[in-house]
């Protein structure tokens, strides 16, 4: 191409100004005052700009050619790659953002279920230590009881010792209060009490063990307690005729004016004589007689009666089993689980974040509705019951109720589960009545004390297989 040829450039009209004649410069000057600064730049900007428009006018106008047409192509070309390198970044981006809230959600709900059993482990052997305190509680009991009855001294200083052991062990202190914790400790185990209500000094009586029974009222046994037939320490040492552990008795306190569920008194059942104790006449043998005849007689009414209220409460079971008979809760072990879940049933591990996914839900629902299978949920030792609860609620709000009152099995309520890309096996007119009517929904637990709701809610069945 040629080069541009430069447009020739305006030319500016010279001027001159001549003063008038016979004019002075002093006179010409007071004619025509100099103009200030500010008109002289609004006289400027008009010809400035006209000649702007002068040279613009004299620009030559240029032509779209193939090599521009060749450069917006380009430029089209690579901005569109840009943009679709961008969308795939922001794809990308977004993908790796939901696979991480996934993941997150993934690691929650794990972080959950191993909180919870951890709660429910500690729960567990909480409630074992309590069960092996009462039951080492009952041991000593057993023991100081055994001991009393005796007269084994020594034994029942080794079960006072170790009441004080174990006070020692759960860090009792020794200040005003701490005493009378170990005070009182060691008074419940002097005046414990068997089935009978019988205590370690009545025992004592019984056996006649005169030491034992100054050792126990010592230590702050009650000489005037009442165990079984409402009878003392003082009625069982005369009604086994041991004078000596009366007269002991007696010497701390206990009173002879004490009636029995018989109406008697000690002072009535015994005659003190200076060398032994004379109990129990001929006529108070009738009595005696008399008096078990007549509880042998109520013994078989109450039997009777028992009996009769034991087969009208079995009835009642018998209806109550009947109408809970579709909803379950099984308390079971291990080995019912493996059962169940090899069996021709829809199985959910509770605690499988896999499992308990929504969409996994629903389909587990539906397939169990539509070929009329039971419906599993294994919990196994944790109390998952209202995490469940509320993963099938958000698969549809109100379906857990739904599931358990058997609301599910209604035609208005089962379809709204069914969507569009379920396949043509979980189409409306595919679900039967007969096969509705086979869904079950079992929930099994390890936990030997489930929450008090899903009990009141399902019918409990606890398996036991014996080793």
């Amino acid at each position: 191409m040629p080069p541009k040829k430069a447009p020739p450039k305006p030319t500016k009209a010279t001027t001159s100004k001549v003063p008038a004649k016979g004019a002075t410069g002093k006179t010409a000057a007071a004619k025509k005052p100099a103009a200030s600064g500010k008109s002289v730049a609004s006289k400027a900007a008009p010809a400035k700009e006209k000649q702007n428009k002068t040279k613009e006018a004299s620009k030559p106008v240029r032509e779209w050619t193939p090599k521009d047409d060749a450069a917006k192509k380009i430029q089209t070309m690579v901005r569109g790659f840009l943009a679709r390198r961008r969308l795939q970044r922001e794809r990308k981006r977004k993908e790796e953002y939901e696979q991480q809230m996934e993941q997150l959600e993934k690691e929650a709900f794990t972080k959950l279920v191993r909180m919870e059993q951890e709660q429910a482990e500690k729960d567990r052997k909480k409630d074992e230590e309590e069960r092996r305190r009462k039951r080492e509680a009952e041991k000593r009991k057993k023991r100081m009881l055994e001991a009393a009855f005796d007269g084994d001294n020594d034994e029942m200083l080794n079960i006072i010792s170790e009441v004080k052991e174990l006070d020692d062990q759960n860090d009792i202190g020794t200040d005003s209060i701490g005493l009378a914790l170990r005070a009182k400790h060691e008074l419940d185990i002097i005046d414990c009490e068997d089935a009978n209500n019988n205590t370690p000094l009545s025992e004592a009586a019984g056996g006649g063990h005169v030491d034992t029974i100054k050792l126990l009222i010592e230590r702050g046994a009650n000489p005037n307690s009442q165990g079984h037939f409402l009878r003392t320490p003082l009625y069982r040492a005369a009604f086994a005729g041991h004078m000596e552990a009366c007269q002991t008795l007696l010497q701390f306190g206990a009173d002879p004016r004490i009636y029995a569920s018989d109406g008697q008194t000690p002072g009535q059942l015994a005659v003190f004589t200076s060398s032994s104790l004379k109990c129990i006449s001929v006529l108070q043998c009738i009595k005696l007689e008399e008096e078990i005849a007549g509880a042998e007689a109520d013994y078989r009414t109450w039997q009777k009666k028992t009996i009769k209220d034991a087969e009208a409460e079995l009835e009642f079971v018998k209806m109550e089993c009947e109408k809970a008979r579709d909803k379950l809760a099984l308390v079971s072990s291990g080995q019912t689980s493996i059962f169940l879940r090899y069996r021709d049933t829809n199985y959910v591990d509770a605690l499988n974040p896999i499992n308990m996914e929504k969409e996994k839900l629903r389909l587990a629902l539906l397939g169990s509705l539509r070929y009329g299978k039971p419906l599993v949920l294994d919990m196994h030792e944790v109390d998952m019951f209202h995490q469940c609860q509320v993963k099938f609620d958000e698969i549809m709000p109100g379906l857990t109720d739904d599931i358990m009152d058997k609301s599910i099995l209604k035609d208005d309520v089962f379809t709204k589960l069914i969507k569009d890309g379920d396949g043509p096996d979980y189409n409306k007119n595919n679900f039967n009545d007969l096969r509705l009517s086979h869904f079950l929904f079992v929930i099994m637990t390890k936990n030997p004390f489930p929450d008090d709701e899903l009990i009141e809610r399902t019918y409990p069945i606890r398996i036991h297989i014996p080793v």
